[in-house]
């Protein structure tokens, strides 16, 4: 699980000078992070179907990092 969590520090660290949206889809792409997705954004995406592109594989990862 450390590996993982370095992953996903990692990723957090260089996109902190992304856009918003870019800061918040990156992790949740690469690792089903979405701690950062903004409420208007998870909104938008669940309306078009599409959050399936920041679920992952076993996303128990993804249920653990936003509640």
């Amino acid at each position: 699980m450390a590996g993982a969590d370095d992953l996903r520090s990692a990723l957090m660290d260089v996109t902190d000078d992304l856009s918003p949206q870019a800061r918040a889809l990156v992790p949740g792409v690469a690792v089903g992070d979405v701690t950062r997705l903004p409420d208007d954004l998870d909104t938008a995406m669940r309306t078009v179907g599409l959050t399936h592109v920041t679920a992952v594989s076993g996303g128990t990862s993804r249920s653990s990092w936003r509640p």
